[in-house]
């Protein structure tokens, strides 16, 4: 049993208390075979990172990093077990969030100039939407079940959806949004899951778009997010680390001890720089993209993949 200020977490993360007010992060209980590893090193920016049906693991090249060069041009490829890594795709300027629909075609947000694209199965590159169809500075994109696309506007305030059918509208719009980075959804409800890269909160949209705060953890800006069986893991960018959120706002601390480096080992003793993006595969299987050791100060490129093995 873990024990807060204000509950009672048990072991399967549930909470109970004699009033509801605000609790500190628990620490999860993770099994101790749970250990993190670099799988590969890139050259790369860390942007956004999607998974095919496949199990492949696709990375977008953002640029040097924030207030260096947004100007990432590129999609990697790589084999989840050797790490080989091969170009994708090609022409972005700061390549960021991205997503695949039902039917295998990739979709790729492009910071710098605007844009979402489609890559479609045999490698065609289409444009889907630009700043006339509302996107500003968009890094965070999802699909839902239906083939609708959802945009994360940092410059908007808002998020875009562009439909199946490819009408675009303003979806959501709210003061909440600070920069809003990280999305996801839940294909059983439609609500949308938000991680703001200007402060540390995680939002939720409702399906009629109605924006409203989740939970606010430590730090001062988060990268992106992930839904998997029934939690969110947000990847801390400022503070080097990933934490797991109940969809109820319960706040667990998953990985890493703070440290501004790359350590191997269980996952809270270990340690993953500069966090941005984060994506399970079918068997469970946690892999992250975070700036590597030797990258600069405050700057997400040189890159690596991380592994983390047996989380559930």
């Amino acid at each position: 049993v873990l024990l807060s200020a204000c509950g009672i977490f048990g072991a399967d993360n549930s909470y109970s208390a004699d009033f509801q007010a605000p609790t500190l992060a628990a620490k999860a209980d993770i099994p101790n075979v749970s250990t993190i590893e670099t799988l590969t090193s890139l050259t790369i920016g860390a942007g956004g990172l999607s998974l095919d049906e496949d199990g492949f693991i696709y990375a977008s090249h953002f640029g040097q990093g924030i207030g260096i060069a947004i100007d990432g041009d590129r999609v990697l490829k790589i084999d989840p077990v050797t790490g080989r890594s091969e170009i994708f795709a090609s022409g972005f300027n700061g390549a960021t969030g991205s997503d695949f629909d039902s039917q295998g075609n990739f979709y790729q947000a492009s910071f710098s100039n605007h844009t979402l694209y489609k890559i479609a199965v045999d490698g065609t590159m289409t444009t889907v939407a630009t700043k006339s169809n509302g996107l500003k500075s968009p890094v965070g994109v999802v699909i839902d079940k239906n083939d609708n696309v959802y945009v994360n506007n940092c410059g908007g305030g808002n998020i875009t959806k562009i439909s199946s059918s490819g009408i675009s509208e303003i979806y959501a719009q709210s003061t909440l949004l600070n920069c809003a980075n990280g999305l996801t959804i839940d294909d059983d409800s439609g609500i949308l899951y938000v991680a703001n890269f200007s402060d540390s909160n995680v939002l939720k949209v409702t399906t009629n778009g109605s924006v409203s705060l989740l939970a606010t953890l430590s730090g001062s800006g988060n990268g992106h997010l992930t839904l998997y069986k029934g939690s969110l893991y947000v990847a801390q960018f400022s503070i080097n680390k990933i934490s797991k959120v109940s969809l109820t706002g319960k706040i667990v601390e998953f990985i890493g001890n703070g440290n501004d480096v790359n350590e191997d080992g269980n996952l809270l003793a270990a340690s993953v720089r500069n966090p941005n993006d984060l994506v399970f595969d079918a068997q469970g299987n946690l892999f992250i993209f975070a700036s590597a050791n030797e990258a600069a100060n405050g700057a997400s490129a040189p890159s690596i993949i991380r592994k983390v093995t047996n989380t559930l």
